[in-house]
């Protein structure tokens, strides 16, 4: 078991390829969001608590405002100013916390694929279904963002972690938010 969860994140054994009609956009991989206002570039991972840290820095100043931007249209003048985040995760947390969104077969990822899938079908017992939906991945590749491995979301930006201002321990979530707070200001 724990060779196949380690397989589900290395990108050597898992196909990369999409299955289906659900074929992945290049974008998925090399966006990121800019919060203008505060000058902030943050890089975000799919199940890395993104739409919590876009949603919090919204509410923390109403004005502040991000957009969804491909990483290679930022202009290089903003680059080398703005300060960068980034929001890394247990591969194992994210395992799961990715099979128990992937499981909801929501209207907005890959419903249909997911309704035919094996782990889908016996999701009644949470281990069997785990277990095939990482076998599933390892057999048929990945076919929504919340499988993929972290590293590939910096990787196809060209960014190393050294360029990155504040990195965020999801495992340490509240203490290393409340740093990144105190570093903004």
């Amino acid at each position: 078991f724990l060779f196949i969860l380690c397989c589900f994140f290395s990108p050597t054994i898992a196909k990369e390829n999409a299955i289906g009609s659900n074929e992945f956009k290049p974008f998925q991989y090399v966006c990121c969001f800019y919060f203008n206002d505060i000058g902030l570039i943050f890089f975000n991972i799919p199940k890395c608590a993104s739409s919590f840290i876009r949603t919090s820095i919204s509410l923390e100043d109403e004005f502040t405002k991000h957009t969804r931007i491909n990483y290679f249209n930022i202009p290089d003048k903003i680059k080398e100013t703005a300060s960068t985040l980034l929001v890394v995760r247990n591969p194992y947390e994210r395992a799961i916390s990715s099979y128990l969104e992937v499981i909801k077969a929501r209207s907005d990822g890959p419903r249909e694929v997911t309704l035919k899938t094996s782990f889908f079908l016996e999701r009644k017992n949470v281990c069997n279904s785990f277990t095939s939906y990482l076998l599933d991945i390892i057999e048929n590749g990945f076919y929504d963002a919340h499988q993929l491995c972290q590293f590939k979301f910096i990787k196809d930006k060209k960014i190393n972690l050294s360029d990155v201002s504040f990195i965020i321990d999801f495992e340490h979530f509240d203490k290393d938010l409340e740093l990144f707070y105190k570093y903004l200001n």
